[in-house]
């Protein structure tokens, strides 16, 4: 079970730190990454003893700073090489019929901005 945690806070660690330059950078990322998901499961018990006591506004400081960091992880992961591709590729066959033609339409109508906005550059 141990080597299970292990396995878990290292992936979480290399996060975002696949395009680092040196090993200095790396070694800062993936600190930064611990001291992130560390302050993240202490702020689990900041929550519940500021619930606890009835302080809501002071318990949604610490529950807010979990939603973000959650949120970073999330996009960190995702923009890990060969995650978001499939990810979205997944995503996308769960759409019903008209979601996709909603998706279609708004594929087509960025497509035209694009191509506008490069026109108007070129002037």
């Amino acid at each position: 079970m141990l080597s299970r945690w292990r396995q878990w806070v290292d992936r979480v660690a290399r996060l975002g730190v696949a395009d680092a330059g040196s090993t200095d950078e790396r070694i800062y990322r993936e600190a930064t990454n611990l001291s992130a998901l560390l302050i993240l499961v202490l702020a689990c018990f900041w929550v519940a003893t500021y619930a606890t006591l009835g302080l809501w506004l002071s318990a949604a400081i610490p529950f807010t700073y979990q939603l973000v960091t959650l949120a970073g992880f999330v996009f960190l992961y995702l923009s890990y090489p060969g995650v978001q591709k499939p990810f979205i590729e997944n995503e996308l066959s769960k759409l019903t019929p008209e979601q996709r033609a909603a998706m279609e339409q708004l594929q087509a109508a960025d497509a035209a901005a694009r191509a506008l906005a490069r026109r108007l550059q070129a002037r």
